[in-house]
């Protein structure tokens, strides 16, 4: 922010005369004395020196020192927009994944429920055994799902996506049991 305060009064400079200057100076002192009366050319200078730009040039360089610093204004407003629309894309990715991963251990669960009522009934003579193998591959076809449905999208970080993977991997879920697959 002080930045910012500081381009804008130097944005107000801009547009003032430069500072006046003084000279003060001696000329033909004599170097063996150092005495100011000692010589009639040995004189004292005092003068102020004044510049003025010509045309409209300070009121040329106000607006332009202006216009610089409504660009920088703009550019780190625009910086943190982005910023925060990263961030935003990268929340949605994260709860994306998530979501994916909840509704993939969800339908894992019931399709373990599903093959065990399936065995259940093929057990009791009520389903071929066809019935339990398809129960079975749809099984394992969800464990081969995780990790074509968890990758990174578009906006997420590859090392966060691979995380995630890790930590649901199949084998981690207690409800599913590998001799099932």
């Amino acid at each position: 922010q002080r930045f910012y305060v500081d381009r804008a009064e130097r944005a107000g400079y801009e547009g003032r005369l430069p500072d006046p200057q003084l000279t003060v100076g001696a000329i033909n002192v004599p170097t063996d004395s150092w005495r100011l009366d000692a010589e009639d050319m040995t004189m004292l200078m005092v003068g102020v020196r004044q510049s003025f730009p010509p045309g409209n040039t300070l009121k040329l360089r106000e607006q332009r020192a202006r216009e610089e610093h409504a660009r920088e204004v703009a550019r780190n407003d625009l910086e943190q927009r982005n910023l925060l629309r990263q961030v935003r894309l990268n929340w949605l990715e994260i709860y994306y994944q998530e979501e994916a991963l909840r509704q993939i251990a969800e339908t894992r669960r019931l399709q373990q429920k599903q093959l065990e009522a399936t065995e259940g009934r093929f057990r009791a003579a009520q389903e071929p055994p066809q019935a339990v193998f398809k129960a079975r591959a749809l099984l394992a076809y969800n464990h081969l799902r995780v990790p074509k449905e968890i990758r990174p999208g578009p906006q997420a970080e590859r090392d966060t996506a691979a995380i995630v993977v890790q930590r649901h991997r199949p084998d981690a879920h207690p409800h599913v049991h590998p001799a099932a697959v």
